[in-house]
């Protein structure tokens, strides 16, 4: 549950099916003891919760117990370490430079419509007698695949979000969001916009992105939902890219949505992201 303000609450359930919490991805309780908490008070008032719930997970889920029958699902999130030690306890990630790869088990439903995201535990990864680098190889196939890609230049979402219809205006706006001098900067995420910063890591996204402009990437990391891109032979220098990260983090964001206090490269050669 991500609200536009406030407290993340997600819901997980462990290999032997006992159900938790995780508050800002970071306090764990059991989940009876957040519904005890919001009113539910007696063991027969939760259970009729559940019998009432219409929304029934897919049953691919209870399949997973298989990883031949998980590992077409397998798809990643990306999080600060630092901020998210608590959530981690229990995770299989990969830690990349100051980041972490999460791992999930994902089904998506009518059409898109409904996404079922189940975090892999380290205790589950280790019953499929699998390792990170291995959940790894196959997220950056899966995620793409799975949850889409959205790679558009900031200019073009502008325009879109304000719907002008005077064609004077319009032409106006146009003109000046294509200012030579301004340096092309590019969203990258995934169709839900939600967690879309793991595509970053989703297989031929920078490249494809980074060949087109012919240069290696500032990667300005503006939440765990997106990343922005722009060439480095853009105006920009890294300590004012720096500078603008820090200030978005300080003043628009909520501390669980933060991914980094600084940019990373992409290099188009070596295919990897540095700091």
């Amino acid at each position: 549950i991500i609200p536009f303000k406030g407290s993340w609450i997600e819901f997980a359930t462990d290999i032997n099916n006992v159900m938790y919490a995780y508050i800002d991805r970071k306090k764990k309780l059991p989940v009876t003891t957040l519904l005890r908490a919001i009113g539910f008070e007696t063991d027969k008032e939760i259970l009729e919760i559940f019998d009432r719930c219409s929304s029934k997970v897919p049953d691919d889920f209870q399949q997973f117990e298989d990883f031949d029958a998980a590992r077409d699902h397998i798809t990643l999130k990306v999080l600060n370490t630092q901020i998210n030690q608590a959530y981690l306890e229990d995770a299989a990630y990969l830690n990349y430079l100051d980041l972490s790869i999460v791992f999930y088990c994902t089904v998506i439903t009518d059409y898109r419509q409904q996404v079922f995201c189940g975090k892999v535990s380290r205790e589950q990864m280790e019953a499929w007698h699998a390792d990170v680098h291995t959940l790894y190889g196959l997220a950056r196939q899966n995620t793409p695949r799975l949850l889409g890609v959205y790679v558009k230049e900031v200019k073009d979402v502008i325009l879109e979000m304000m719907s002008i219809t005077d064609d004077s205006v319009q032409e106006s706006l146009q003109t000046a969001l294509e200012d030579k001098n301004r340096s092309p900067m590019y969203i990258i995420s995934n169709h839900t916009r939600n967690s879309g910063a793991g595509n970053m890591f989703a297989e031929g996204v920078l490249k494809h992105l980074a060949e087109s402009l012919n240069s290696d990437l500032y990667l300005i990391p503006s939440s765990i939902h997106e990343v922005l891109a722009i060439p480095v032979i853009s105006r920009l220098t890294r300590e004012e890219v720096d500078a603008m990260v820090r200030d978005v983090n300080r003043t628009v964001l909520q501390p669980e949505d933060i991914l980094a206090d600084h940019v990373y490269i992409y290099q188009k050669k070596e295919d990897r992201i540095i700091l």
